[in-house]
């Protein structure tokens, strides 16, 4: 078999991948000093190199992400994340150098690298091609014996924010966020702190993306699946969704429910809001696209009253805004009505469209917004 070691020692024996002179001083025990890494705040630094990579300023994305992991060499999503900025930079050598470091602890879902556009720049390149062949086969010598599915029910969790003045017998709107693909409820929960005027709920994705002590959830299987595995994934994670309203609606008086979602959240806001068009008033997915591959073409039809607000920035790369115009286009000619917001910038979120859709949601409630 071939081990992740041989082929770092390739790298460097054939790419010639850089030289790196340094000289550490010795570690002084006793100053005070000495430990301030300790204060790092990583979860600033993150956030820094993800709007770095979202603004396309890949080369301080990358001294960003070199200095979170100074000071967490286990964080495999990140270290993939960094192979990908040298590769949107077009540095060979450094994105396969990365790269193999991120198989090596952990990050092995090779069908992702594999199609990953982030590489695309360097896809070519005989030092990288030579390292994707190698993952490649390490991938399939290591997978010694097929996986089988079973379908199955699991208890998932989420967070939920009340009103600050709640009173159990007044009726409130319920807002639930969706995040991305990567992404967790506590980083999406954290969109809703200044709503005042609604309980705001976010799920958990049901699947983890990758080891390490930072931790992304997909809302669908992520591993090679036939097309129909892969869509009763994503009918069981807008189920789940459902699930969870039922059980707030039930706990508590709820009027009418509404939906948000980045990515592979916002897709997921698609398919459980035409899925389940009887439980839900409104949608606002953002940087999405249109699920009527899983979506039966009645689905569509029965679903025209429900109210959808797309939103998209202009320059999105991960999903094109093409994607954005076409949801428009199908779902104009099905009958809907369609609220558009788009704005500048790439695969991101634009707080002046959240609080837009937010805003939207609140004409449809009735409620006069209060300043926050």
């Amino acid at each position: 078999m071939k081990k992740i070691s041989l082929i770092l020692i390739l790298i460097f024996l054939t790419g010639s991948l850089f030289c790196e002179t340094s000289s550490h001083s010795e570690l002084q025990i006793y100053d005070i000093n000495s430990g301030d890494f300790l204060l790092e705040d990583l979860t600033r630094i993150e956030a820094e190199a993800w709007q770095y990579y979202q603004k396309e300023e890949f080369e301080k994305a990358a001294a960003s992400y070199l200095k979170l992991l100074k000071n967490n060499i286990t964080d495999t999503r990140n270290i993939y994340n960094l192979a990908c900025c040298y590769g949107l930079l077009g540095e060979a050598q450094l994105a396969a150098h990365y790269l193999a470091i991120s198989y090596q602890k952990g990050f092995t879902d090779i069908d992702h690298i594999s199609n990953d556009p982030d590489f695309l720049k360097v896809k070519n390149d005989p030092a990288f091609t030579s390292l994707l062949d190698s993952l490649k086969t390490q991938a399939a010598e290591e997978k010694t014996s097929p996986d089988y599915l079973v379908s199955t029910t699991t208890y998932q969790n989420y967070k939920l924010k009340l009103p600050p003045d709640y009173d159990p017998d007044k009726n409130y709107p319920l807002l639930v966020g969706l995040h991305g693909l990567g992404d967790n409820s506590e980083n999406f929960f954290k969109l809703g702190e200044n709503i005042s005027d609604f309980f705001y709920a976010v799920p958990q994705a049901p699947y983890p993306l990758s080891t390490g002590t930072n931790i992304g959830y997909s809302w669908s299987r992520q591993e090679e699946l036939n097309p129909n595995s892969l869509n009763e994934s994503w009918l069981k994670s807008a189920q789940f969704v459902v699930d969870m309203i039922d059980l707030i609606k039930s706990r508590y008086k709820i009027s009418n429910v509404y939906l948000f979602g980045f990515s592979q959240g916002g897709h997921l806001s698609y398919l459980t809001g035409l899925k389940y068009h009887d439980k839900i008033k409104a949608i606002a997915p953002f940087g999405a696209w249109l699920p009527d591959d899983i979506l039966a073409p009645e689905d569509l039809q029965q679903a025209a009253g429900l109210e959808i607000f797309i939103a998209h920035g202009k320059e999105d790369r991960v999903v094109e805004f093409s994607q954005a115009e076409r949801a428009c286009e199908v779902l104009s000619d099905h009958g809907f009505t369609i609220e558009k917001e788009y704005y500048e910038g790439g695969h991101q979120l634009s707080r002046d469209a959240i609080n837009n859709a937010f805003n939207w949601f609140r004409q449809m409630e009735g409620i006069i917004r209060r300043a926050e």
